[in-house]
């Protein structure tokens, strides 16, 4: 893991600590840190899955900021310089709505061929290798299945925040926004196997959010 990755995970843990904050209404010192100390945990359970993931696939993960910088679709819609959007946006929500509305998606993760799986196929090419949008999404969907089982075993423990706060980080990066985790796993269908390959990425998109909503809402009654 690089310094800069390891900047992006401690500003996203202090990003959610503060939106939470202003969700629960709770201000003081001791919850910001207790709060970042779960958001910690969340995120990095989340990204050691990926790593293990892509290193399966010969693939490198790299966690960033979600940041956005193509508007929309046409050519020519887009900022001069990404935006920060895994920063801007959640405290957009928290500030305008007074705490009311939390944004938990602040991370993305960027995948490219390690030269491994370029050498593992093609041993006298080194520029080329393959990855698909099958590999991206496996990498980010294994991340939110260790984010869900992390809500599962503190539920069993009695971390019963912890499993709240896992549950809700699982639901918003599986929306399919940007680049996002949902988008990755959703459109990952082009390159899985057999003529069903729309409805098998659909379908594990699907049972990876009932599953998040099931745990978080499960959360909620404790």
């Amino acid at each position: 893991m690089e310094m800069k990755e390891v900047l992006s995970i401690l500003l996203g843990a202090v990003v959610l600590a503060f939106v939470m904050q202003l969700l629960y209404k709770d201000l003081a010192g001791r919850t910001f840190f207790l709060f970042a100390l779960f958001f910690l945990i969340i995120i990095f359970v989340n990204t050691f899955a990926k790593y293990f993931a892509a290193a399966y696939y010969l693939v490198k993960a790299e966690v960033a900021v979600w940041s956005v910088q193509q508007y929309w679709f046409y050519e020519g819609a887009h900022f001069k310089k990404p935006l920060p959007f895994g920063v801007l946006l959640p405290i957009f929500f928290a500030v305008f709505s007074f705490g009311a509305v939390p944004w938990l998606a602040v991370l993305q993760t960027n995948l490219t061929p390690t030269k491994a799986r370029a050498t593992r196929r093609f041993p006298m090419d080194y520029s080329f290798s393959e990855m698909t949008d099958f590999h991206s999404g496996m990498v980010c969907a294994a991340g939110i299945f260790a984010t869900l089982v992390l809500a599962v075993v503190s539920l069993y423990l009695g971390y019963y925040q912890l499993a709240k706060f896992a549950g809700a980080y699982a639901i918003f990066n599986l929306i399919p926004l940007g680049q996002l985790d949902g988008t990755k796993i959703l459109f990952s269908y082009g390159h899985f196997p057999g003529k069903t390959s729309l409805a098998t990425a659909t379908l594990l998109w699907i049972f990876l959010a009932v599953a998040s909503l099931i745990i978080f809402i499960v959360s909620l009654l404790f």
